[in-house]
């Protein structure tokens, strides 16, 4: 079994994967997920207050409270991310992702357990990249060879 999800469903998928309820899982592809619930939340307030009002000297200090307050980590893939191991994951962003910062998977990445591989695409937003055919990144076919290489391992 391969599970592959995107933005909110990659980052329920790497907190799904790591209770290990499933054995017969060979692999995880999360693409242009965030790293907590919080900090996302925070991040969108802050776009959002950006576009409303302007820029604010210190304004993410000024919302982090509320970012901390009203949303739960409980099921934050970066809490539970380096649980996934030894399941190979591939984390996936888009270097223009304007929903979810591409600095999201790279701190995942930093957080997992081996085996873990990180891919940042250049030229594409939000999830964009998976539904663009004549998308030029090889990126159905470095899926598929994911896939087919982590299902020769054995665990």
């Amino acid at each position: 079994m391969f599970i592959f999800g995107q933005s909110l469903g990659g980052a329920n998928a790497i907190a799904a994967v790591a209770k290990k309820d499933f054995p017969q899982i060979r692999a995880i592809v999360a693409e242009g997920a965030f790293y907590s619930y919080r900090t996302q939340a925070l991040d969108m307030m802050v776009a959002t207050t950006r576009e409303k009002i302007g820029d604010v000297p210190c304004l993410s200090l000024h919302l982090w409270p509320i970012s901390f307050l009203t949303v739960t980590d409980s099921y934050s893939p970066g809490e539970h991310i380096q649980q996934i191991s030894p399941i190979p994951i591939l984390l996936i962003h888009c270097l223009q992702d304007s929903i979810v910062s591409y600095q999201h998977s790279e701190r995942l990445y930093e957080a997992a357990k081996e085996p873990k591989q990180l891919w940042l695409i250049n030229g594409c937003s939000h999830i964009e990249v998976f539904t663009e055919a004549q998308s030029d990144s090889g990126y159905r076919q470095k899926l598929v060879q994911f896939f087919i290489d982590s299902r020769k391992e054995a665990y």
